[in-house]
Formats: C-alpha cells, structure tokens, sequence
C-alpha cells in the first residue's frame, strides 16, 4: 500500500505507474491524479512548448530511425483499426477541406502540371481511357450523346462535307 500525496488516498501499489528512478521503483502520484493533471491547460500548454524545443525534434528524429519504431509502425500498419481508419479518413470533412486547402496552392499546381509532363503520366491516360472506354458507364453515356440533337447535328454536317469533298474530286461523275 502506498498513499499519494496529491489525493491523501493510500492505494495498492498497482494504482500507480513504475517509476524505476524513485526508491520503490513506483511514480510519487496515483494513476488517476496523473490523468487528472494531464486534462489540465497548464500541463497541455508544458507539452506543447517542449514539443517545439530542438532537444525534442532531435530526439524525435533519431527515435523515428529505430529499428524497434520502424517495427512498430510495421506491426500497426497491419491491423484492422489501422486499415478501417485509413479507409474511413478519406471520407472525413477535415480531410476533405484540408485537401482542397492543398490544391489551391501554388506547389500543388507546379507538382501537377510537372507530373502531367512525364511519360508515366501518359501511359497512365492511354490505358485509363483504353478502360473507361469498355465500361458500361462510357457506352451507356455515348448511346444517349448519339439521341441529342446536337449529335445528329454534327453527323449531318460531317456528311455533307465529305459528299461536297467526294464530288469535288477529279474523275466524279457529279464535276
């Protein structure tokens, strides 16, 4: 039994948090008056400026080099809350308006147009097109353009080009 100082409350030893550097190898606080200190502005305001120390990003960086970081990150890529967040996050309005935010950028456009000048960018519209043209959404689409006025309307123009081009030609019957 051990009593927090915080709450005066004498608690089992598994109310607290191990703390390897005090005597007793256990935090001087409970559990319960640590959580309640870190819903406090006061401790979130603490965390938030030692966040931006070059002592923290140092560590930071060189922690994110880990072999055992880079396994855990590995190992959490692979389960289901994972994998159902990042198909769920698309579908979200802060992921949405941060993404418009993003292309309205003048890097946005400059990266865009920069990858629409590559050969992979090309290939990749030949087959895209190769592919919607054999959906059903395409010929569904193509089948109603074919009923509009303004398609007959281009047919019959087409057409009589063409047949004024034909009788124009040397050796026709119709010169």
């Amino acid at each position: 039994m051990k009593t927090c100082p915080k709450c005066k409350v004498e608690k089992d030893e598994a109310e607290f948090s191990k703390q390897t550097r005090n005597k007793d190898g256990l935090d001087y606080r409970c559990k319960s008056c640590v959580r309640e200190y870190q819903q406090t502005d006061a401790f979130k305001a603490s965390q938030k400026a030692y966040q931006q120390t070059d002592a923290y990003k140092a560590y930071k960086k060189a922690y994110q080099q880990t072999d055992a970081y880079k396994a855990y990150k590995k190992a959490y890529r692979q389960t289901d809350a994972y994998k159902a967040y990042k198909k769920a996050y698309p579908q979200t309005d802060a992921y949405k308006a941060s993404l418009k935010a993003y292309q309205q950028t003048d890097a946005y456009k400059a990266s865009l147009k920069a990858y629409q000048q590559t050969d992979d960018y090309k290939e990749y519209q030949k087959a895209y097109q190769k592919a919607y043209r054999l959906t059903n959404a395409y010929k569904a689409s193509q089948k109603a353009y074919q009923q509009t006025d303004a398609f007959k309307a281009s047919r019959k123009k087409a057409y009589q080009k063409k047949k004024a081009l034909a009788a124009s030609l040397p050796g026709n019957a119709a010169s």
